[in-house]
């Protein structure tokens, strides 16, 4: 349910480069430009690591080259302009919570903005710029006036790219470039959208069947197709050898009495902590294999049909920022477990990752996602501090995430937004999100799977400080607001304005061929 986000530091202060227009950078893999000093035989290199666009969403990477060093910068195209979205650091992501931008497309000289870099200003427009012998015409020139002082530029060309920069170092021409032609996109065709619900069943142990089918009917009677399902280790083990399966059960029973599809996620990691049996908390994960094994024979026996995702850990990032030396022992424990539950079911095994953490470093997800049949993501769109981003962010999000899945299926194991003011928000703000949500997974059919929002009813304020209080979150009073807010109802029942944006989305996506397959162009 909580994000943990680790704070982007100020690496960007020091960043030197940034994108343009894809008409004046063109952002195609492989794409690559050599550029060299004017007054001596050093040269400053660009090439583009990857680059994809999904249902309009542009994503690229690319890497800067010279005698002083190399950095990679994660980059997007947006209506406004180009945008520095973050860095990457030996193969790690860092990403900024909403971008910022750096290269405008309309701008006349003289024009700036403050920038996370110092000042940007358009120093030229529609400029011929000579390079390696070449005039450039309907050129951009800009300028970064940094705070420490120093001054740094590029000229962007339409159909060339970058053919001048200029540092500290010294200038930098165009000499050669190897451009290659973007793939065609390929054509969204009608196809189903994903099997939606919504989290309505405590999760209570002392709970009866007959109660918690009652509170499921808050799904089901408005369209709920998907159940999300979830137990720690501990709860399922609470000593060794001593199983309760009881609420799981009851669970698997009404996701099969109402047809639902399910996703099973055992809390091996409970976001920041260890969800393990109080004897096993100090082991090497990959030590436990065989007690993980014992436990799988337990529970999978008991897997309806309709479960046809299971997840090992849960929001894994806020455990692993903590704990990096962990994590590839965690993965050769997951790696077992995916083969022991391959050689017995037809289940997809993956692990769940707290998405806005992800964004903010993606060490974790380097490691353990290729592990994964399929990836599982909670999503909250956070900022730091419990504050949330703007409630468009879907439409970039969404799309980013059926990049990073690379053709595997995609679930939203948990996805909200909070009314709370103190988290920035309002009613009219989450269903604004909520519409937008909708609207990007629309195009998403054959990619997102499986969808719970979080959740039918607000947690009561005591309840929600206790769960922040549980996930030692740093900020209990904004935390609480938070987690006690995501409810598209009151705690007693009372709808608010999301709650007929989630219905009617969720019945209208339950009609076939409503949704439409991703346009995709690399």
């Amino acid at each position: 349910m909580k994000q943990f986000i680790p704070i982007l530091s100020a690496i960007l202060l020091n960043a030197t480069v940034v994108l343009g227009q894809s008409s004046i950078f063109p952002l195609v893999r492989g794409n690559q430009w050599t550029l060299k000093n004017t007054q001596n035989s050093s040269t400053v290199s660009v090439s583009i690591q990857y680059a994809v666009v999904v249902n309009g969403a542009s994503y690229a990477s690319w890497s800067l080259t010279s005698s002083w060093g190399s950095m990679t910068f994660l980059v997007s195209d947006r209506a406004s302009g180009q945008f520095l979205d973050g860095l990457a650091y030996n193969g790690t992501e860092f990403r900024l919570p909403s971008g910022t931008l750096m290269f405008p497309y309309k701008g006349a000289a003289g024009d700036s903005w403050p920038s996370v870099l110092g000042t940007l200003s358009v120093t030229a427009a529609n400029a011929t710029v000579k390079a390696g012998g070449t005039s450039y015409t309907g050129c951009t020139r800009y300028q970064w006036s940094r705070t420490d002082g120093s001054v740094q530029g590029w000229a962007l060309c339409p159909g060339a790219g970058p053919v001048e920069f200029f540092s500290g170092e010294g200038v930098f021409q165009l000499t050669s470039a190897t451009l290659t032609p973007a793939r065609p996109a390929t054509v969204a065709v009608p196809g189903d959208c994903a099997a939606i619900g919504v989290a309505s069943i405590p999760n209570d142990p002392a709970l009866t069947l007959t109660a918690r089918d009652a509170a499921l009917q808050t799904s089901i009677k408005n369209g709920g197709k998907f159940l999300d399902i979830d137990a720690t280790w501990n709860e399922l083990e609470p000593q060794p050898g001593v199983f309760n399966l009881k609420r799981i059960q009851d669970e698997f029973s009404l996701l099969k009495k109402y047809g639902m599809k399910g996703v099973l996620t055992l809390k091996l990691i409970d976001n920041t902590k260890r969800g393990l049996p109080a004897d096993l908390q100090s082991s090497d994960w990959a030590a436990l294999t065989a007690r993980l094994n014992l436990l799988l024979n337990r529970v999978l026996p008991l897997v309806p049909a309709g479960v046809r995702w299971i997840n090992l850990g849960y929001e894994i990032d806020g455990y692993f920022f903590s704990h990096p030396t962990e994590i590839n022992s965690f993965k050769s424990l997951v790696t077992s477990g995916k083969t022991y539950i391959k050689a017995r079911t037809t289940l997809s095994v993956g692990t769940d990752f707290a998405f806005d953490s992800m964004l903010a470093s993606n060490a974790t997800f380097q490691v353990m996602s290729p592990v994964a049949d399929h990836l599982t993501f909670d999503y909250y769109a956070q900022a730091a501090g419990f504050q949330q981003r703007t409630p468009d962010s879907p439409a970039r999000d969404i799309p980013f995430m059926i990049y990073l899945a690379a053709g595997r299926p995609i679930l939203l194991k948990e996805v909200g937004y909070p009314t709370s003011a103190t988290s920035g928000s309002s009613e009219q703000i989450q269903s604004q999100f909520l519409a937008n949500l909708f609207t990007a997974l629309r195009a998403t059919s054959g990619s997102f799977q499986g969808v719970s929002v979080w959740a039918a009813r607000d947690l009561p304020s005591e309840e929600a400080g206790e769960v922040a209080t549980q996930y030692d979150m740093d900020n209990d009073t904004a935390a609480a607001a938070f987690l006690g807010s995501l409810g598209l109802q009151t705690t007693v029942g009372v709808p608010k304005l999301a709650w007929p944006t989630y219905t009617q989305s969720a019945i209208a996506f339950g009609v076939r061929a409503s949704c439409q397959t991703p346009s995709i162009q690399q």
